[in-house]
């Protein structure tokens, strides 16, 4: 399954899904690094993942330093938030990705307009 992004006026949205692997590490690190380059809000909406890779976790964590450093910000949306959470504990990360408690944990923050471009 790809790793999908879109784009609004305020927004730039990449979307997960299925396994993110070692074997998307590429895919995965070409789309942080387009997003983080529009100097837009970055959201990482992870409904549609199932699993994430120490890869996929650190290329995360670097991506949201690099958010931080640059002073834009990093969401997450979608109802599988735990499977990053759950990755991240497992090996014993403790880093600047929001946690659960400051998530938005349903889609709805990503609209269906900003899912279809409109």
């Amino acid at each position: 399954m790809p790793i999908t992004s879109d784009k609004t006026q305020e927004r730039y949205i990449v979307r997960l899904e299925g396994d993110v692997d070692i074997g998307r590490a590429a895919e995965l690190k070409a789309a942080l690094m387009e997003a983080i380059a529009s100097r837009k809000e970055v959201c990482l909406d992870l409904d549609g993942v199932t699993d994430l890779d120490v890869t996929a976790v650190q290329l995360l964590w670097a991506a949201a330093r690099e958010m931080e450093g640059a002073g834009g910000s990093l969401s997450i949306a979608g109802q599988n938030i735990e499977v990053l959470t759950c990755a991240a504990d497992e090996m014993g990360l403790d880093f600047a990705l929001p946690r659960p408690s400051d998530v938005v944990t349903s889609s709805a923050a990503v609209t269906n307009a900003e899912k279809t471009g409109d």
